[in-house]
């Protein structure tokens, strides 16, 4: 799983570099397996991904056939004042 924060202006940055961040950890991933555990067919080959504003998340899949949004919209958090003032 890669999180990646992102700015409310640049979500789509936000979504490059996690995309980034996934497809680098999927090839090491993949450097470090054993003989037995590549070719084992109960084996996944998909990692997540999160990329968050804070108050909106957009969560990702990434797979050896492709990228995948898993909703079709952000999902949305409304902080309270006192969580933003830090109490």
């Amino acid at each position: 799983m890669c999180i990646a924060e992102s700015k409310p202006r640049n979500v789509e940055i936000g979504y490059l570099q996690n995309i980034m961040q996934l497809e680098s950890a999927y090839h090491i991933n993949k450097k470090k397996r054993t003989a037995d555990q590549a070719f084992r067919s109960d084996d996944y080959d998909y990692l997540y991904g999160i990329v968050s504003t804070a108050t909106e998340w957009h969560f990702i899949v990434f797979a050896t056939d492709g990228l995948y949004c898993i909703s079709k919209s952000e999902y949305r958090i409304n902080l309270s004042k006192e969580i933003k003032r830090g109490y």
